[in-house]
């Protein structure tokens, strides 16, 4: 197995020095012998030419190390703008992704990310940043994502930077049921701040075009389903814990639209009129947050619950409001359900709805446009989404 990283100047005692001080400066736990034996034995190469005593590592080089990502330890990558390091592991490392920061190059799609959402120029991508702090083993051109988020996404993101995590993490992700349906290991939960008052609950199943389908008028499309429930409210907003049991491109954005309460700060699906009254500093860009992943125990390349903290565009956006962005979340993590969601004068009553959750309308198999009504709640039952002519909700 081979490890390689690129050379950064602003990581101390990591360029204009021998190969193995170089190891050593983005592996601490590398210990001096062991990065020396590396040199010796002719297992460190700069820039594909084996490394010599002499050589020397400059910015910009880049290191390939012969030998596995366990051996060296966790890589240095101080907390910035672009993520931050929530676990890592072997061949796994799980970082807090800022919003604005693209996935990947212009090759590929997100996880409910088409490429205008999801892609970057490559060089200031998430995943350069990856392989460059990181490195990968064998061949891997660089990272790969079990599940990825649209650029103005924050939260959560798994990099697998092994075949072995990669193969693992994938089985895990796209694991599918005796029916055929999909059933992932993996619970990955979104928080995400919407319009208006929400139904206390929701199970939305709502058909939307296929991605090379829209715009196209192939007319095809595929079942997509999201759960959520209401954790607080206010007034104007409604901040919701969303999961995605298919994989979508914008699932929850396009649903959230779908039933009158688009995501506050979505530049393709939100309601520009509403975003437009927001005046807070602070408060600018897409209100959805990839906050939780967890499992039963059977994932062994990662823990049980991960989470990523909520981002301050949040609690910026919630401040003067009687809605606690922090109280709701941790409610959520301890596992209690919503008792109560007040509103601005905390007069209100709960945002719950008796009956059962929330289910979209079933709607025909042919697309169309997204519905433009806002479905309110009815009083002792589930809030539904009212039909479209022509059939479901298209984004």
């Amino acid at each position: 197995m081979t490890v390689r990283f690129t050379v950064d100047e602003d990581t101390a005692g990591e360029a204009g020095v021998r190969a193995d001080h170089a190891v050593r400066a983005r592996y601490p736990e590398v210990d001096r012998a062991f990065a020396l034996r590396l040199l010796k034995d002719g297992r460190l190469r700069i820039n594909g030419a084996q490394a010599t005593l002499a050589a020397r590592a400059r910015a910009g080089s880049v290191v390939t190390i012969d030998a596995a990502a366990n051996k060296l330890g966790p890589a240095v990558l101080p907390p910035g703008p672009a993520c931050t390091v929530l676990w890592q592991g072997d061949g796994v490392v799980v970082v807090d992704k800022a919003d604005g920061v693209a996935m990947h190059g212009a090759e590929g799609a997100g996880d409910g990310g088409a490429a205008e959402d999801g892609d970057g120029d490559g060089e200031d991508t998430l995943s350069a940043l990856l392989l460059e702090r990181f490195g990968v083993e064998d061949d891997m051109p660089g990272p790969s994502f079990p599940g990825r988020l649209d650029r103005p996404t924050s939260g959560l993101v798994v990099a697998c930077l092994s075949r072995p995590s990669e193969t693992a993490l994938q089985a895990a992700w796209t694991r599918k049921d005796a029916r055929g349906e999909r059933d992932p290991v993996l619970k990955k939960e979104y928080l995400c701040i919407v319009h208006g008052r929400a139904p206390g609950e929701g199970d939305l199943e709502i058909p939307l075009a296929a991605r090379r389908a829209r715009g196209r008028g192939t007319g095809k499309v595929e079942d997509a389903r999201t759960t959520f429930v209401t954790l607080a409210q206010s007034r104007r907003f409604s901040l919701l814990l969303c999961q995605l049991h298919t994989g979508r491109t914008h699932q929850i954005r396009r649903h959230m639209k779908a039933i009158g309460h688009p995501i506050v700060g979505d530049p393709r699906y939100g309601d520009a009129r509403r975003d437009g009254d927001i005046r807070v500093d602070g408060a600018q860009g897409l209100m959805l947050h990839a906050w939780r992943l967890s499992h039963d125990g059977s994932v062994a390349a990662l823990p049980a619950t991960l989470t990523a903290p909520v981002p301050e565009r949040f609690r910026a956006l919630l401040r003067g409001t009687s809605l606690v962005v922090d109280d709701a979340v941790a409610a959520a993590a301890r596992g209690e359900r919503p008792s109560r969601a007040g509103d601005d004068d905390g007069d209100e009553a709960p945002a719950s709805t008796s009956g059962g959750p929330a289910k979209a309308a079933p709607t025909s198999a042919r697309p169309a446009r997204p519905a433009t009504e806002r479905p309110a709640p009815t009083r002792g039952g589930p809030a539904k989404v009212a039909p479209t002519r022509g059939g479901p909700a298209k984004a």
